[in-house]
Parts: C-alpha cells; sequence; structure tokens
C-alpha cells in the first residue's frame, strides 16, 4: 500500500519548497524505485535531518554524514541529481532538541519494555520498516531531553545473546538484535517513510504525528537493559577464551582448520570488536591506510572463528576498510590516541573499555611470555613469539644477536630465567617470594 506523503511545507534556509500535489504517493513495491527528491522533501518539511541512503543497503553514501546532514532544499536538489533513485536517512546526533531513534528490530520487544516498567510507549511519529512481514519492526522517533543526554551517550546494538541466526551479509554466526538506539552519541540515522526495501517492501508511516521527547523511564529502562547485554557480552567473551586456552597449540591448528569456532581466539560474533580494538593498536604504532588495511585482514583471517569468509565477503572488506581509514585513529591528526594521552582507551564494546599502550615489538613480546607456561623450550618460546608478531610489522629471528638480545631481555621482564634440563635448554617461569 503507498503512503500519501505530507502536504505542509517548509524550508530551513528560506526558499520555496516545490510543491507536492495533494494525492502523491512515495514508491511502492510496483514500482520498485525509491524518488529521493520526493522522500526528502517530506522529511524535511516535518524538521528531520536527511542524507542520501544505498538503495539496497541500509547505509548512509556520504562523508561526514552525521556532523554535516542535509538541512536545506537546495542540498536535497543536488542531492537528487547524483542520487536521483537513492533512499533517505534521517540523521540523528547527541544534543538536547535532537531526534533519537527506537529501532525495534524483533517481536515483542516493545510488549517487554511497557511489561516491565508498567507504562506505554508514548504516541510518537512512528515508522515500520516491513508493514506487510514483519509489522513489530518500528522506528520511534523521540526529541532527547538534558536527562536522556546525560544518560545516554553511545550508539547501541542490543543483541539476543540466547540465539544465535546466520548473518545474511557476511554468512557468520551471530546474535539477532532486538533493537537498536540511534543518534544519542555521534551520529546515526534510520530510514525515511517512503524508502523502498530491496525487496520492494516500502517504509511506511503508522503513526503521523509529532515526535515527543523521550520520557524519562524509557531512558531509564534502555541504561539498565544495556547494562544487563554488556556483562552478558563479558561473559560469554570470557567463557570463550578461557575454553580456547585450555586446547592444546597443535590440537587447536587442526581444530581451526576444520572450522571449530571454540578453537579460535576470538568467536564470530566479536569479529567486528577485535577488528575496531586491532586498528586501535596498530594506528597507536603508526600504521595506517592500505597498510592497515593489510594486516588487518590477517588478524581476522588469524585469529576469528569466520574470519576467511568475512574477508571474503563485501560487507566484511567494507567493515575492515572502515576501520583502517577511521581518522580517528590516526596518530598526528589530532587523533582519540593524542587526546587522550599515553594510555590509548580502546572500546572493546558498547560501554565496556579497556586501557591499551601503544605496542612495541618489546611490549608485545612480554604481554605474549606472561601467557606461557611456567616451563617452555627455547624453540617452542621462539615459535610462540614469531606467532604473536605474524601481521604486526615487528620480526624476531633466533639466529641473530639482535633478534636474541631483543627476547633476552623481554623474558627478564616477563619473570623467566634460562636452564638447562635433560630436555634441553628451557625458560623457566621464576617463582615469587
Amino acid at each position: 500500500m503507498a503512503t500519501t506523503a505530507p502536504t505542509k511545507h517548509f524550508d530551513p534556509d528560506g526558499s520555496t519548497a516545490p510543491p507536492i500535489p495533494n494525492g502523491a504517493v512515495y514508491p511502492d513495491a510496483h514500482s520498485g524505485l525509491a524518488n529521493y527528491l520526493t522522500i526528502a522533501t517530506a522529511a524535511l518539511n516535518r524538521g528531520f535531518k536527511v542524507t542520501p541512503v544505498h538503495p539496497l543497503e541500509k547505509r548512509g553514501v556520504l562523508y561526514n554524514q552525521y556532523r554535516n546532514p542535509t538541512t536545506t532544499l537546495s542540498e536535497v536538489l543536488q542531492h537528487a541529481k547524483d542520487f536521483p533513485t537513492h533512499n533517505v536517512g534521517i540523521v540523528g546526533r547527541r544534543g538536547i532538541g535532537n531526534h533519537c531513534f527506537l529501532d525495534v528490530d524483533a517481536d515483542g520487544v516493545v510488549g517487554r519494555i511497557e511489561k516491565e516498567t508498567g507504562q506505554t510507549i508514548p504516541l510518537t511519529y512512528t515508522v515500520c520498516s516491513r508493514p506487510h512481514t514483519a509489522p513489530w519492526k518500528r522506528h520511534y522517533y523521540f526529541k532527547q531531553t538534558s536527562y536522556s543526554v546525560q544518560r545516554l551517550r553511545k550508539e547501541a546494538n542490543r543483541k539476543d545473546t540466547t540465539k544465535w541466526v546466520t548473518s545474511e551479509n557476511t554468512g557468520l554466526l551471530m546474535h539477532p538484535t532486538l533493537y537498536d538506539l540511534k543518534g544519542i552519541g555521534g551520529g546515526g540515522l534510520v530510514v525515511a517513510a517512503g524508502s523502498v526495501r530491496r525487496d520492494g517492501e516500502v517504509y511506511t508511516v503508522i503513526n503521523d504525528v509529532a515526535v515527543v521527547d523521550v520520557p524519562d523511564w524509557l531512558v531509564n529502562w534502555l541504561v539498565a537493559d544495556l547494562a544487563t547485554y554488556r556483562s552478558a557480552c563479558a561473559k560469554e567473551r570470557h567463557k570463550h577464551a578461557a575454553t580456547a586456552a585450555t586446547i592444546p597449540e597443535d590440537v587447536r591448528a587442526v581444530r581451526q582448520e576444520m572450522g571449530d569456532e571454540s578453537a579460535f581466539d576470538i568467536s564470530e560474533a566479536d569479529i567486528y570488536l577485535f577488528i575496531n580494538w586491532r586498528a586501535s593498536q596498530f594506528a597507536a604504532m603508526g600504521m595506517e591506510g592500505k597498510l592497515l588495511e593489510k594486516v588487518l585482514v590477517q588478524q581476522v583471517e588469524k585469529f576469528c572463528a569466520g574470519g576467511k569468509r568475512f574477508v571474503a565477503s563485501d560487507a566484511g572488506r567494507r567493515q575492515i576498510h572502515k576501520a583502517a581509514f577511521n581518522k580517528r585513529l590516526r596518530v598526528g591528526n589530532a587523533s582519540f590516541f593524542n587526546r587522550l594521552g599515553q594510555n590509548r582507551r580502546v572500546a572493546l564494546s558498547e560501554g565496556l573499555k579497556v586501557f591499551v599502550p601503544p605496542p612495541t615489538r618489546k611490549s608485545l613480546l612480554v604481554a605474549a611470555m606472561k601467557k606461557f607456561p611456567d616451563r617452555v623450550t627455547v624453540e617452542d618460546g621462539y615459535r610462540r613469539l614469531q606467532k604473536v608478531l605474524a601481521g604486526t610489522g615487528f620480526t624476531v629471528d633466533s639466529k641473530t644477536k639482535a633478534g636474541q638480545k631483543a627476547v633476552r631481555e623481554a623474558r627478564r621482564d616477563a619473570g623467566f630465567h634460562t636452564e638447562q634440563t635433560s630436555e634441553g635448554w628451557m625458560w623457566v617461569r621464576k617463582k615469587q617470594g
């Protein structure tokens, strides 16, 4: 069913918007194409900030789309020439009075919110992304308040950690999304009413009313629910790491070749977090651009379950490219790291942060040795260290004096001494006290 476009006209820059005749309709499943000009103009008339969105993927196509979204008719007219059949994104960014969005993805989420809070989601402008096939998929529009800005600071993706599904984009196992909270941090978007999904279904307004302030009770529920989710993710991550650590190296290699997820350091569900973490570490060493992108590909293939499938997918390569060319990671360009000083803060998941010092060869060697067994042969020790340095740009050669010196210094800092035994020379951890 097609949706009638709004007839109210307003343009923030004072120019006159082209009239939208009464009875004009958004595209529907029969045309299969969006009309960027019509959809974006209608969104501007409602006071929304917009950006062009890829017609086959739910992602914006403009650089800096969150800092400088489109707010004037002249910009919309220009974009309509460049992206005539693109969909439209409604942009939100942290700030009192700015728009934010509760993007509900799973059936039962709204019922759960209302049951646990004893409140009812207020009547506000609402769009359904799949009105015919999944009517529970809805975008609830809100305005941010001083209270919400104080308590909600980052874009959030809340998944169901009790279930697993296969990603359509990468083919990897992942937890299905329950809801997204967008526009409360650095920037987020939802696809506008009138836009067309690649299956032909049209984003449709189901509550054509004014956008209201996000209620305090909903903010409180979101804060608590996201904290519970982060805790569940941390427990899952620690459990996976503990399981992988118990597998002998030779057995692990065989099981990795067989695709056994438990044999990898990083699960399929944590690949995105791993990419951002590694990108931050290597960027702190001055690595960037194409070199960083190449190293991230190697890291994902080596350490992540499903890594080879991930880097072979368009979505996977796009995510790696995005991380490698993220300007906030570049040292010397008012970077994220420089602003934080010596201890580089790296986000591993929503709200979960650790401090990672700028990695050097010695720091990587020491960190690796601290995880060694209490006794290892020299040969096995070097083999382990070479494996740790793979893809980092560093090497260590047991046959050179420089390599031997580097390992000797790292070994001492890690608390090991050498000892000759019937098995040959060993590295033995010093006893405490």
